[in-house]
């Protein structure tokens, strides 16, 4: 059984330090591992979801159903596969005071999301690895690395002794996030967000969080949290469901404990059906750049001969080499919000501004 790590605060100056340094690097090594899945650096591996009108995912396609263009331009799929594979998945949880709709008695945040997190690990892979971080004022690592589900309660029920109070440093936390996923030892990476939408005191911004995530090969998964007394904003929407889009993944929405257990099912439900596609890359499809990414299927009929109207879910775009997000400071950093495309740069090198024809 992993032993449980101490709950480590982390103050905002410490988290924006450590990104800083460690950012390149740990997204220079999910890359890595990409290409040594594959002798042939041409090639790069796609998390692809394909579901019909229930919202089921559609299992049995084979490499010439899917149509992948990168740029505009054909990219052949050499393979893909439907199994059902473990992954490296950071959780990330709202416990500011926002989840408590400013109630001074009764359940906590973090021990009301307990019965919708157990039933995420209850759900997921047996081999899928947990990192646990809870965010307020400041993000917090309660757990790292773990796949025994009950130790991941345990941790949280530690945590969840003190009261959810406190700003909300949504983007923050995400940044993070972001990063320490990249690093996950599975090929497949994903980040589970749980929150009312809210931000009201990051040093990062929207943009920055962005850039950082069409930058990685995480999915992100968020459930739009109602808190009590509240109500489901659209901006907290568009922002999730901007998340989700850009990654490849899907928004969830809960209004009460209830409909949180079944959101969380169902994130977890999703982040196991996935195809994995194995794409050459067009030759323009090399350089260091961002590129636009569109996958399709062939029409498909059901014994009826109706036509299926199939979704398919996949990240808006990729960089073929090593991507380093925005750090905050100048017009990136707390007070503005920059409207700059996503951006790489090779190390020792000033990130560049991607075409605006090709901004995710």
């Amino acid at each position: 059984m992993t032993a449980p790590r101490q709950v480590r605060r982390l103050t905002p100056l410490f988290v924006l330090l450590a990104l800083s340094a460690c950012l390149t690097p740990a997204t220079a090594a999910a890359r890595q591992k990409h290409a040594a899945a594959d002798a042939n650096p041409a090639r790069r591996l796609i998390h692809v979801a394909v579901t019909d009108e229930r919202g089921e995912f559609v299992a049995a396609l084979k490499p010439e159903d899917f149509t992948v263009l990168v740029n505009n331009r054909p990219a052949r799929v050499v393979s893909a596969s439907d199994s059902d594979v473990a992954a490296s998945v950071d959780i990330l949880l709202d416990t500011s005071g926002s989840m408590e709709g400013g109630r001074r008695r009764g359940l906590g945040a973090a021990a009301r999301l307990r019965e919708g997190v157990l039933r995420f690990l209850h759900d997921s892979h047996a081999t899928t690895d947990f990192s646990l971080i809870a965010f307020n004022r400041s993000p917090q690592l309660l757990l790292e690395r773990a796949v025994d589900s009950k130790v991941i309660l345990a941790a949280l029920d530690r945590y969840a002794a003190a009261e959810a109070r406190g700003a909300t440093v949504l983007y923050d936390a995400l940044y993070l996030s972001l990063n320490r996923a990249a690093a996950g030892r599975h090929a497949k990476r994903a980040l589970l967000l749980v929150t009312d939408g809210h931000d009201t005191a990051s040093r990062y911004t929207r943009r920055d969080v962005e850039r950082a995530l069409a930058g990685s090969d995480v999915l992100v998964y968020a459930v739009l949290v109602q808190s009590p007394g509240g109500a489901l904003t659209e901006d907290a929407r568009l922002l999730l469901k901007r998340l989700s889009d850009i990654s490849g993944g899907s928004l969830f929405y809960a209004v009460d404990e209830n409909s949180l257990a079944a959101a969380m099912r169902q994130a977890a439900a999703a982040l196991r059906s996935h195809y994995a596609l194995t794409v050459e890359l067009p030759s323009a499809a090399g350089s260091r750049e961002w590129h636009r990414l569109k996958v399709s299927v062939k029409e498909r009929r059901d014994e009826a001969g109706r036509r299926r109207r199939l979704k398919v879910r996949a990240r808006e775009g990729f960089y073929a080499g090593p991507a380093e997000a925005a750090r905050p400071g100048g017009d990136q950093g707390r007070g503005r919000r920059s409207r700059a495309a996503p951006q790489r740069a090779s190390s020792g090198s000033r990130p560049q501004r991607a075409p605006a024809a090709n901004l995710p």
